[in-house]
Order: structure tokens, then C-alpha cells, then sequence
């Protein structure tokens, strides 16, 4: 920890340096509050799993601070801070090519022992060979570390998510085809790569990703080799050591799972905001060792999804699915499901990550930045106010 505070002061020191092509943005680091060091902030989750209320697979978080991805950029906000800086110290440095020490050319980004991870395609998007990159949390020492052979992979369109120390590819397809679906996972520990749901991919589809938790994945699949379809949608349970995968129920909803329950919303509608079935909507809770489902109320009528955590559920109301800008509600549960507060989000605002202490913003483009904050510790005082967050480009030009 004590080496993770150094590394972070070390950016800051830098970026105060950077020459004329740089923001002039006065940076220092996080008062310790005296002379002895303070305890470590304690996170939620570890950082080196992903958080089930990150919306996006390129936000990290640790004790010192927030990282993300966006435009090819890594950026960086020690905790408490309210600016987003590229992870580069280099003076004079435009961030704009793979020189820059905050170069993002890869899907996702990730965390494991005290570094960040990301991948990168060496000959383009269409190479038959994935590189992973390691990076120290200053943004120096990009090191490729594996490289994963992805050529069955990238016929079907694949995804990758960074979680419990390990990389995982996904790759799926929703057009019927007799090519089989693939789970690829490159262990960080040791580089290793495996394939454990290969016999269970002969018989079904992989289901599209949800949730991960543990060595867990959870998502929405067809249960058989037909693609994915609104007849013959269900959730599944896929773990990704042994390869084993079950079917836990046919309700559609957005999910949150533990050791012994999955935490759920079902919805009633499509994703064409049309009805579908007989069914309730509402919040439900499933017994993994039993199978038993138990409906537990719909609070607010117009809950549409919801995120959760261990503090709260972030659920959205209703919107205009036309139309991406659109004003809905973000309403916030306690666990209990009582609505303890809710926010106005405006024009297409979305969640892009909920951390330990804040409710991180975005606006309606799915690769915009963020740009406002909401402090959990005002959650049941009816008074949320966003705070801005800025981004500082450091002579780049932001889109």
C-alpha cells in the first residue's frame, strides 16, 4: 500500500511539471491529515474484482484513487479530488499516440497486484493475437506480459472483462451458427490460458455477460445451441473454473449475485419497451442452493433496471426509448428495498460507475466522459447535488 501512495504522489509531482502543451492545473497530492500516514481508504470491493455496479468494463478503482478509459486516454483522480488527469507525467506530452504513458488502445482495463492491466491488438482490430499489457499505476512500464490467441474467437465478435485476477474473452454470436462459443481466461498470476467451458459450449451458447462475482458469471443465454432470442431467454449461472453451467430462471431482469442469493429486477417489457407475458415486475431474490425465487414488491412503479451494491440499489426509472436523451429517474433503494432518495438524471445522464463513496455520471454517449459526481453520504437527505468533474485533456482536444 505504502509503495501504491508513492506511485500516486509521483504523478502528481509530474503533472505539476509538464510544460507549455499542458493544462496549467496546479496538482498536489491527498493531505494525510499530520505526520503519520493515514489507514488505507477501505474499499467495497477489492479492486481487482469488478464492481457490479461499474456500467462499463474500463473503470477502476482503488483505496488511492479512480481510473478510466476513454479515447485512448487513461485517466486518473486521487480519491477526494474532482479532476480527471491522463496517467502520464511526460512534459510536454499530447497524449494522442502510444509514446504517451496514459495510451489506451485497448477494451477494457483492469487491476491485479499493485497494477493495471489492459489489452491491445498489435496488428489491428482483425489480428489473430491479443496483447495484454501490464502497467505501473504511475502510467510508466507498459509491458506486454501474454499475448492470447483469439483467432476461433474473433469470428464470432468478442468482449473482455478484467476480474478476480483474471482476463476473461467472450465470444459469442447472435446469428445461428455451428462454430462453438468461447470463454477464453488468462490467469494474471501465472499467464496461463484455459478454455473451462469448452465442453459446455458444445451443447449451448455462452451466455452474454451480466454479472461477474467470484469465480461466477452470470447472464443471459438461450440455455441451448439456438441463438438468444426474446422465446427462449434465461439466466445462467456459468462458473468459470470447473466450466459447469445451469439455468436459474427464464425472467428477464439486471442482477447482483453473493455467496448463497441472486439479487434481481424482472421487467415486463422488451428491449423495445413492449409488454411481454404474465409477468410481475419487481425486485426478487433467488436461493442458489434451492432454486426457490421469492417476490419481495416494486417500490416505485416505473423502475425499468437497477444496479446494486452492498449500501444501496440504483435502480432507473422509465424513458423515452427512442429517444437517448431523454430525462428519467435514478432512484436509490435502501437493501431492504425502501426508497431512501432519487435524482433527476437529465438528457440522457447515466450512471457509469457507482465506487465506494461516489455515483460517478456521464452523459448520453456510451464513450463520453464523465463529468459530474454524486457523494453517497448525502444519499437520504433529499438534497443530492452533482458536483462537477473535470477533465483536464493536457492539449489534447476533447471529443
Amino acid at each position: 500500500m505504502k509503495k501504491i501512495c508513492l506511485l500516486l504522489a509521483a504523478i502528481l509531482m509530474l503533472l505539476a511539471a509538464c510544460g507549455t502543451n499542458t493544462d496549467q492545473t496546479e496538482a498536489t497530492a491527498p493531505a494525510s491529515g499530520g505526520s503519520e500516514p493515514s489507514a488505507p481508504y477501505a474499499l467495497k470491493v477489492p479492486p481487482e474484482d469488478r464492481n457490479q455496479a461499474f456500467a462499463w468494463e474500463t473503470f477502476v478503482e482503488t483505496p488511492e484513487a479512480y481510473y478510466y478509459g476513454w479515447d485512448n486516454v487513461i485517466f486518473f483522480c486521487p480519491r477526494n479530488d474532482t479532476t480527471f488527469r491522463p496517467l502520464c507525467g511526460k512534459p510536454n506530452c499530447l497524449h494522442n499516440d502510444e509514446n504517451c504513458n496514459a495510451w489506451f488502445d485497448g477494451f477494457c482495463l483492469g487491476y491485479y497486484d499493485g497494477a493495471l492491466y489492459t489489452t491491445a491488438n498489435p496488428i489491428g482490430f482483425n489480428s489473430p493475437m491479443l496483447e495484454v499489457i501490464k502497467i505501473e499505476l504511475d502510467g510508466t512500464d507498459h509491458r506486454e506480459v501474454a499475448q492470447v490467441d483469439i483467432r476461433e474467437a474473433m469470428r464470432l465478435g468478442y468482449s473482455c472483462t478484467f476480474h478476480h485476477g483474471k482476463l476473461f474473452i467472450e465470444a459469442s454470436t447472435m446469428v445461428e451458427t455451428d462454430e462453438d462459443d468461447h470463454l477464453i481466461v488468462l490467469d494474471l498470476s501465472d499467464y496461463s490460458v484455459t478454455e473451462p467451458a469448452a465442453d459446455y459450449l458444445r451443447t449451448a451458447r455462452l451466455p452474454w455477460p451480466d454479472s461477474y462475482y467470484k469465480d461466477k458469471l452470470y447472464g443471459y443465454g438461450s440455455g441451448s445451441r439456438e441463438p438468444l432470442n426474446l422465446r427462449n431467454e434465461c439466466l445462467i449461472e456459468l462458473d468459470t473454473v470447473t466450466g459447469e453451467g445451469r439455468k436459474l430462471t427464464d425472467l428477464p431482469g439486471s442482477v447482483y449475485a453473493t455467496d448463497h442469493t441472486l439479487y434481481f429486477f424482472a421487467i415486463d417489457l422488451d428491449r423495445d419497451g413492449k409488454p411481454i407475458g404474465e409477468i410481475e415486475p419487481g425486485f426478487r431474490e433467488l436461493d442458489l442452493e434451492s432454486g426457490e425465487i421469492r417476490f419481495v414488491g416494486n417500490p416505485v412503479e416505473d423502475i425499468v433496471c437497477a444496479y446494486y451494491d452492498e449500501d444501496y440499489i440504483y435502480a432507473y426509472g422509465y424513458a423515452d426509448i427512442e429517444r437517448r436523451d431523454s430525462d428519467r429517474s435514478l432512484y436509490i433503494l435502501s437493501r431492504n428495498y425502501e426508497l431512501v432518495d432519487q435524482f433527476e438524471l437529465k438528457q440522457g445522464q447515466f450512471v457509469f460507475a457507482v465506487t465506494s463513496d461516489r455515483i460517478f455520471l456521464s452523459d448520453t454517449r456510451p464513450d463520453t466522459r464523465i463529468s459530474w459526481y454524486l457523494d453517497k453520504s448525502q444519499i437520504g437527505s433529499h438534497a443530492l447535488t452533482p458536483s462537477p468533474v473535470e477533465t483536464v485533456s493536457g492539449g489534447r482536444k476533447l471529443g
